[in-house]
């Protein structure tokens, strides 16, 4: 795929982009590409690239899980970088630097860059990747002995056994995504 005007991948499903050869997956030439919304993954030399780092090329993801595989690196050669409610959890350490890097400053030839705020909210505080597999801690919340309260991201389901949420000025539960972004599963 090339982007040679303003581009933006969305929705709830997936997108894959394979590419052979000596040539990106994606490929962004002097303009922006967003990624929002929805499970990206793809493959090529390069897995998503810019021209060459400095011509303005910028990469938006937001709120999208993102695979990016390349020989000559992942996500490289954009001058402008930037995520919003996700964050890159492979390689660990990584850093952005018209390229992801790895901790030791190489470039990552393996990205994955995943949700981090989930369109969930118990007694005010927002669900994220820190705290979705034990939803216990938070104010409010008393799990019964052999209890659970957890969101599975996977299935977009909340999982409440023997739980009870207490939230006085706020919703108990409120979830502020779309439709299918939450089920309650016991």
């Amino acid at each position: 795929m090339r982007c040679d005007a303003a581009t933006v991948i969305t929705g709830s499903g997936q997108f894959v982009a394979e590419c052979n050869g000596d040539h990106p997956g994606i490929f962004v030439s002097k303009t922006t590409l967003t990624i929002s919304y929805i499970d990206l993954s793809t493959i090529g030399k390069w897995g998503i690239a810019g021209e060459d780092g400095e011509s303005g090329e910028t990469l938006n993801v937001k709120e999208a899980k993102v695979f990016a595989q390349g020989q000559e690196g992942g996500i490289t050669d954009f001058a402008e970088f930037n995520l919003e409610g996700c964050e890159i959890v492979l390689p660990t350490g990584s850093k952005t630097k018209h390229a992801v890097v790895d901790a030791e400053e190489n470039k990552a030839n393996r990205v994955t860059i995943d949700v981090s705020d989930f369109p969930v909210h118990i007694a005010g505080v927002q669900v994220n990747r820190a705290n979705c597999n034990d939803l216990s801690g938070i104010a409010g919340v008393k799990v019964a002995a052999g209890g659970e309260f957890k969101y599975n991201p996977d299935s977009k389901t909340l999982v409440m056994k023997d739980v009870t949420v207490t939230a006085n000025d706020k919703s108990a539960i409120y979830c502020t995504g779309k439709a299918n972004d939450c089920g309650i599963r016991r």
